[in-house]
């Protein structure tokens, strides 16, 4: 009985987990869960820090994203738009984060419609100007 409770609770937790709602990865990034993030990247992510882009794996990925979020310390999240590219079925959300020096950053996130699941494809990070 024990082990169908936590199979039914795993399978749950995974149908959710693949249907997130495009807001829900920023609140991953700000609560920086980037185990669960992981979980919703493509297998190669396209990384890019002040106009320097790399295709990175997954876990490649995660682990540059994790290093700029922790050497920038945000202290404020603001989201700023989400929505459709043009005539593509491709999401996109873009944020604003401030640390305590009041120093912004824009990140924009890809994400695209892989094997009916949302994937992240592309983060990018841009100082904000003001």
């Amino acid at each position: 009985m024990k082990n169908l409770f936590t199979l039914l609770i795993t399978s749950f937790l995974l149908s959710y987990s693949g249907n997130l709602k495009a807001q829900d990865f920023i609140a991953l990034l700000e609560k920086a869960d980037y185990k669960t993030l992981s979980v919703h990247m493509d297998d190669e992510v396209n990384v890019e820090i002040n106009r320097d882009r790399q295709t990175l794996n997954r876990g490649d990925a995660i682990a540059k994203v994790r290093s700029k979020l922790k050497r920038f310390s945000p202290v404020k999240w603001e989201a700023m738009h989400q929505g459709k590219a043009d005539n593509k079925e491709d999401n996109y959300l873009i944020t604003k984060v401030y640390n305590s020096k009041d120093e912004g950053l824009r990140i924009f996130i890809h994400i695209e419609e892989i094997d009916g699941h949302k994937k992240i494809c592309s983060i990018r990070f841009r100082k904000l100007l003001r």
